[in-house]
């Protein structure tokens, strides 16, 4: 076991730190066609003329499902009443809402976070939902039995219409009507034609319905009847993209998506489905894909593209001017002082706040093209170097110890300005750290990292809520570390395992009997930032869901993130750290954050407290990397 004093630079035991303080870091009766042959999949006479036929693009439409898939998955149903069965779901272009259904009987909406829930009580067993025109205020049910497609209007929250289906698709109250969704067709009168699809024997069943030319008919005109898979029954949701002219299709009890031929039901690609139980999909224009599970209430949804958040190009390259205003001649960074004070570049800071105070000036470089901050983080480099023979001399000396975000610093730097000797000693000094063990603190012969996480935690006793904001800033350090080493895979994928443990064990159960813990917001934003950016996130779906959850409820309305404790070194720090976050899972709330800590950047650059006029050089340091930073998922 080891001590690696001063991993974060909020521990202070080395002989640089300010004594005494602690910096913290943050159905009806109209006529319809005869009947149709439930047993051939056919195209009927009615389904429109062939000019009609749109491209489609059953490749970007994969390419959609790739990305989304390849974000990890949040369960945003957690806001839906108790005993909620999603089953059915669709995207609401013009509210950017989610739309799904409960099969006792509800329609709800929520946002793609899984905030702002509204439920209508509707009645019967739902199972699918669709909108055919966003513009409207008409929402499209699937009802299973008898089966129908109700007609409803979320303004004044009424069905309007009954389209009884039972004359033309077999109807069961168990494996009847499972799947809704409404194709457009350029030209078509309606707009374009229901599809049904049917759980029992895995068949779609195409409707006209006459929802553009008539506002009362209940007039229903089957078209076509299609089964994308022979012989694969149990089909349990569909969704249409405009976006690239397909139909995705999936099936529950086997696990697949489907993607679609619209003019058909062929089948372009047939490939595996994530989770179980899938009864409802839909996908957004983004490539956000949303799959509703009917058990455990679960609702899931995987990432697509960003949305555009907006950074002022001019606020960061003010702050990234004043990050380098004040930083030393050796390369080393103060903690804080009077803004209206002068500088002192002659002094030496401290190691334990210079990597958080330098490392935002990576992002803003690559923001604005600009590589003028490059000899600002060349000089701390070499400051960090410069300590480097002592620690190597004697790892067990707290004063020659280099900060987590140090080496997160150094990795960045060395990956983009190879330096063999450099990154040979950067390495040599992290091992000599990590084996410099302590069996005071932990003596795990099956991992090295013990030490350092054991030792926090024990000084850190008096104030938990920041403990796991101190992990983070390591686990961050191994994975950088580990980009340019095999040395520390495993001690990465130790450190996320430690620090969900000390999540799930210790952490979040005092933060949630008391969420005004005192630094607990920004030991939400960090630890969320490293798990959800994790090569293996999934293996953190819930954990990653509950931090998110979390974090998103401490977000008021002007941007601030703050569980209304109080931080030393101000109320930016956690908005920071959370902005980082909220960034990475591509959360609906980062522009407002960003927006708040933008306007906390003065004239001249500087975040100071208007009644200590205290400047914090590891805040400005903070907010600059998460103003600056873009993540591409």
């Amino acid at each position: 076991m080891f001590v690696l004093q001063g991993c974060g630079p909020s521990l202070l035991e080395s002989v640089e730190a300010p004594q005494g303080e602690e910096t913290v870091d943050t159905p009806d009766d109209d006529a319809a066609p005869g009947p149709v042959d439930n047993d051939n999949p056919t195209n009927l006479a009615n389904e429109g003329p062939e000019d009609l036929v749109q491209a489609s693009y059953p490749d970007l439409a994969e390419d959609c499902i790739d990305l989304a898939l390849s974000s990890p998955a949040f369960d945003i149903g957690v806001g839906l009443p108790g005993g909620y069965e999603p089953s059915g779901a669709d995207w609401h272009s013009r509210l950017n809402k989610v739309f799904g259904v409960h099969d006792n009987g509800y329609l709800f909406s929520m946002n793609k976070d899984g905030s702002d829930v509204t439920t209508w009580p509707i009645g019967g067993d739902l199972e699918g939902v669709t909108i055919a025109d966003p513009e409207s205020d008409f929402v499209y049910m699937g009802r299973e039995y008898p089966a129908a497609i109700l007609e409803f209007n979320i303004e004044t929250g009424a069905v309007t219409r009954t389209f009884s289906l039972g004359a033309w698709m077999p109807e069961s109250s168990s494996q009847g009507l499972e799947a809704l969704t409404f194709v457009e067709i350029e030209g078509h009168p309606e707009g374009g034609v229901f599809w049904a699809g049917h759980q029992g024997n895995g068949k779609i069943y195409a409707f006209n319905l006459p929802i553009v030319s008539s506002s009362v008919s209940t007039t229903v005109s089957p078209t076509a009847i299609y089964q994308p898979v022979g012989g694969r029954s149990d089909l349990s949701g569909m969704d249409y993209s405009p976006e690239y002219n397909v139909v995705f299709v999936i099936y529950d009890s086997s696990d697949r998506l489907v993607i679609a031929d619209p003019d058909d039901g062929s089948v372009y690609v047939d490939r595996g489905l994530p989770q179980n139980d899938q009864e409802g999909i839909a996908v957004n224009n983004l490539c956000d894909l949303f799959v509703a599970q009917d058990t455990n209430k679960k609702f899931w949804f995987y990432k697509g593209r960003d949305e555009n958040l907006v950074i002022n190009k001019q606020v960061v390259g003010l702050l990234a001017d004043r990050v380098r205003q004040v930083q030393n001649n050796d390369g080393s960074y103060d903690w804080k002082q009077i803004v209206d004070d002068p500088l002192t570049p002659e002094t030496t800071g401290y190691q334990n706040v210079t990597g958080v105070s330098v490392w935002g000036l990576f992002d803003a470089m690559d923001l604005l093209e600009d590589a003028s901050d490059s000899s600002a983080i060349e000089n701390s480099v070499n400051y960090f170097d410069n300590r480097i023979d002592g620690l190597l001399a004697d790892p067990h000396n707290v004063q020659m110890k280099l900060s987590c975000p140090n080496y997160t610093v150094l990795s960045r730097y060395l990956q983009a300005h190879p330096d063999p000797i450099l990154e040979a000693r950067v390495i040599a000094a992290f091992n000599a750290t990590l084996e410099a063990r302590d069996s005071d603190y932990g003596d795990n012969e099956a991992m090295r990292i013990d030490g350092l996480f054991n030792s926090m935690i024990t000084r850190r006793a008096s104030i938990p809520g920041i403990i796991p904001w101190d992990m983070g800033l390591c686990v961050e350090a191994f994975r950088a570390m580990a980009e340019i080493s095999p040395d520390f895979e495993g001690d990465y994928t130790d450190s996320l395992a430690l620090l969900a443990a000390s999540l799930n064990n210790d952490f979040l159960p005092v933060y949630d009997a008391d969420t005004t813990l005192l630094y607990g917001d920004i030991s939400l934003g960090m630890p969320l930032f490293v798990f959800a950016g994790s090569p293996v996130a999934d293996s953190y779906t819930d954990l990653i869901n509950g931090l998110t959850l979390r974090l998103e409820n401490l977000v008021g309305e002007n941007g601030l993130i703050t569980n209304g404790s109080e931080n030393g070194d101000g109320l930016e720090q956690p908005s920071a750290y959370g902005l980082m976050a909220l960034k990475q899972i591509g959360s609906p709330h980062a522009q407002a954050v960003q927006n708040y800590l933008e306007s906390s950047v003065d004239g001249q650059g500087r975040i100071f407290d208007p009644e200590t006029r205290e400047e914090t050089y590891e805040v400005e340091g903070e907010v600059l990397r998460a103003i600056s930073m873009e993540v591409s998922h």
